[in-house]
């Protein structure tokens, strides 16, 4: 055996646990990014057109899973009715491409559960479900074609 074998041997043997880990990670993620979407889908809501009342930029930074937003945002003051109530909210806008917004009309359409009304949420495109379904199945493809090259490897 020699040098270059052992040191394969050893590259292979450290980096194939990392890889599989960053594999179920990476699927965790995708996996939890279909949930939230689909629950959002499934819980009973009704889509409603609000209008906008005001709006105002501000300098934002915003973090969440991990990721941090730096810059000016916009914050719209919505007004919209369910069940015979008026709601007033004020909604920050991460990534005005991703919501249904018609600045022209000045409306913003929105999602409301049914058990909490006053908690209405940006109606965001429907291509999330339909892009994390691709990705999962590209990962499990990925997944059906690596397993025997990573089961039998000598």
């Amino acid at each position: 055996m020699d040098w270059f074998e052992l040191a394969m041997g050893l590259a292979i043997t450290l980096l194939t646990p990392l890889l599989l880990l960053f594999w179920v990670v990476l699927m965790a993620g995708i996996g939890q990014w279909l949930y939230e979407g689909a629950r959002s889908l499934g819980r009973p809501h009704s889509l409603v057109e609000a209008r906008i009342i005001d709006q105002r930029q501000i300098d934002t930074r915003i973090r969440g899973n991990r990721i941090s937003w730096i810059g000016i945002r916009t914050v719209y003051r919505l007004r919209y009715e369910y069940a015979g109530q008026t709601y007033e909210i004020e909604y920050l806008v991460r990534d005005e491409p991703q919501v249904m917004l018609d600045k022209d009309a000045g409306t913003f359409n929105l999602y409301v559960p049914h058990d909490r009304p006053a908690h209405a949420q940006a109606e965001h495109h429907p291509s999330q479900l339909i892009y994390g379904l691709i990705l999962v199945g590209a990962m499990a493809y990925g997944s059906w074609l690596t397993a025997p090259f990573l089961v039998f490897w000598q």
